[in-house]
């Protein structure tokens, strides 16, 4: 989970003793921020009491950010063939494997299993960058050398290791809060003809490695600064005397938790390591509660064990508290991440393979007179470094890629082929072919009864003709009453799978947006231009209005 230094810039913090920095950071293509409203993209709240009745006191996003592996530079990156029998090292345990160097996995790459020497079904052992390089036609590998040569670059050849925990985790992390779940294999042609596999861990690797090295200053934003110390000096009252190692400060820290995972309902990425290793996680949620600062009162109401400055007779930080400080709170908050995971041959990979951990982080909160949160102290030295996310609206892209759609049954378009292999010797796979990728490695869409008033979503008569009509009928769970929400977006009848809904009729498929439709948690069924599948009456063709009806997708009754 730890990343390549170089690869995502860390600025140092400013000194404060509030949340906000002592000097304005206007600069709108600087990824580090000093605003959290900024760092969010949207409006915040940072009244304490307002955060309260807004914010659940605990929280887990939907769906769960997935675990995968950093992809550690010591075992070449997405160059690691993590399928290879351990024994071919010459270890027998894990723990010996741990110990396997950078020049020994790159030896058994290179001259030991040189990738020529894989034949048939073994090529599925191949590492996904070789994979990778197999599906595009390089003969070269060039993906493949991309991951190598970073190794080489941090001393693996001269050396002969590197850094156990340098590796790809801003790659990972920023692949599972903005990607869906792998969750099959997928089989595919190389560019001979012969099938691939895929797995869900390979498919994962290709985004990881596309994060990492597609990332510009104008994608993200960053609070709080890196600290580059092992063991920070403190001062007499235990506080750490760099600022950059006091990291995040903690009132920052809390209203970004509960506005952009409690409220909003979005993940970020934070260096759970508070000192110079790296350890990019990807947020998962987080329970609250406060407590008096001086009798130890707990209560998830912070109102009831908010206690005056003055008041406060033990407080350690008393000297670093705002001018505007009037009252303090303390903070016991549970925050869980994912971890990250070995990569495996798995055909299914689901929210229970995942790993997760959760630390407690003790702080305390320092309020001005409105009740606004101003700043605040850790209270151990177990807390973020910095934090990162995601800007709203940036999506996994390559500086280069193919035009057109694949269809992962046939090769990748000859077209994108030089393009492929031009785009791998900046270490990036093709976006277009990643994207394939994970919507190939979807679960099966479940197709469902559409229902309101007791009548069913329907195409009339079973027709599969271009046109026909969709009108609603009693439910007798025929094939032409069951309806799919494909993972694009379609409305597709069960009884024929070319054909889509649109404007209350069935037409041939499409990207248009009269035929992407989203259905609410209120049953709304609205495409991209705003209509809205409305019942018009029993046995009658729908209409499409700016209200619509409130559908219940329900799966087909036994009775049928």
């Amino acid at each position: 989970m730890k990343k390549l230094i170089y690869l995502l810039p860390i600025l140092s913090s400013t000194t404060f003793a509030s949340p906000y920095s002592t000097y304005t950071n206007n600069d709108q293509n600087e990824p580090w921020v000093d605003q959290p409203e900024v760092f969010i993209g949207n409006k915040i709240i940072t009244n304490l009491e307002a955060l309260y009745n807004k914010a659940p006191h605990e929280y887990s996003l939907k769906p769960q950010p997935w675990s995968g592996s950093f992809w550690p530079t010591r075992r070449g990156g997405i160059g690691w063939r993590y399928a290879a029998n351990p024994n071919d090292f010459g270890h027998f345990s894990w723990a010996d494997y741990q110990k396997i160097t950078w020049k020994d996995f790159y030896d058994y790459t290179y001259v030991k299993r040189p990738s020529n020497s894989y034949h048939y079904w073994q090529i599925n052992n191949l590492s996904p960058a070789e994979k990778y390089d197999l599906l595009v036609g390089d003969r070269n590998f060039s993906l493949t050398q991309a991951a190598w040569k970073v190794g080489q670059i941090f001393g693996g050849l001269t050396a002969g290791d590197v850094n156990p925990w340098l590796g790809n985790c801003d790659g990972w992390s920023a692949s599972a809060l903005t990607l869906p779940r792998p969750t099959k294999p997928v089989t595919v042609k190389d560019y001979t003809g012969k099938d691939l596999i895929f797995y869900p861990s390979d498919i994962k690797a290709l985004a990881t490695q596309l994060w990492t090295n597609s990332i510009s200053e104008n994608d993200y934003r960053q609070m709080g600064g890196r600290c580059y110390e092992y063991h920070p000096k403190k001062d007499s009252n235990g506080r750490i005397i760099d600022s950059a190692c006091r990291d995040i400060n903690p009132g920052i820290w809390h209203i970004i938790v509960l506005n952009q995972i409690g409220i909003y309902h979005k993940g970020f990425v934070l260096d759970s390591a508070s000192t110079a290793e790296i350890r990019n996680q990807p947020s998962v949620g987080y329970s609250i509660e406060y407590y008096n600062l001086q009798t130890g009162e707990i209560s998830q109401d912070p109102k009831l064990v908010t206690i005056s400055r003055n008041s406060y007779i033990n407080d350690d930080y008393s000297s670093y508290r705002s001018d505007n400080t009037t009252s303090i709170v303390g903070v016991k908050m549970k925050f869980t991440y994912v971890k990250e995971k070995f990569p495996n041959h798995r055909n299914n990979d689901s929210k229970s393979d995942d790993k997760l951990e959760t630390q407690i982080y003790n702080y305390d909160l320092e309020l001005n007179q409105d009740g606004k949160i101003i700043g605040g102290e850790w209270h151990t030295d177990n807390h973020p470094d910095f934090i990162w996310t995601i800007r709203n609206g940036i999506k996994l892209h390559s500086d280069i890629d193919g035009t057109g759609n694949w269809d992962i049954r046939e090769e990748i378009p000859s077209d994108w082929h030089s393009i492929a292999i031009n785009s791998s010797k900046k270490s990036q796979p093709l976006a277009s072919i990643v994207n394939a990728l994970f919507d190939a490695s979807q679960p099966n869409p479940q197709s469902n009864q559409l229902i309101f008033n007791g009548q069913c979503l329907n195409v009339y008569g079973g027709y599969t003709f271009n046109g026909a009509l969709v009108l609603t009928n009693t439910c007798d769970g025929s094939k032409n009453q069951q309806w799919v929400f494909t993972n694009d977006g379609h409305l597709k009848p069960e009884h024929i799978s070319d054909m889509c809904f649109e404007n209350a009729n069935i037409m041939p498929c499409d990207n248009s947006p009269e035929q992407i439709w989203t259905i609410d948690e209120k049953g709304i069924i609205k495409n991209k231009l705003g209509q809205q599948i409305t019942f018009r009456g029993n046995n009658q063709r729908v209409l499409l209005t700016e209200k619509g009806s409130l559908w219940k997708s329900e799966p087909v009754s036994a009775k049928y």
